[in-house]
């Protein structure tokens, strides 16, 4: 399985969090600030501000069970 790969410092690179389970597919981002799981960089992008982390459900995302061990952070109208 194939990990996220982006230019932003904060999403999981080829190492990842020990504690986390990884990423589905090579679009998911991985906070390792907040330790959630995002659909799409954009995602991602989109619950950090200034370097910090906002709560995502605050800035419209939707958390959806990906498997029995992963939920990812999703836009309302994102099919996963």
């Amino acid at each position: 399985m194939a990990l996220a790969k982006t230019t932003n410092p904060k999403t999981m690179g080829p190492v990842g969090c020990a504690n986390c389970p990884p990423p589905f597919g090579t679009r998911e981002c991985h906070c390792r600030g907040c330790l959630q799981h995002f659909s799409t960089e954009g995602n991602f992008d989109r619950h950090r501000q200034k370097g910090k982390c906002l709560d995502p459900a605050k800035v419209g995302l939707l958390l959806k069970q990906r498997r029995a061990n992963a939920r990812v952070w999703v836009l309302p109208d994102e099919r996963i």
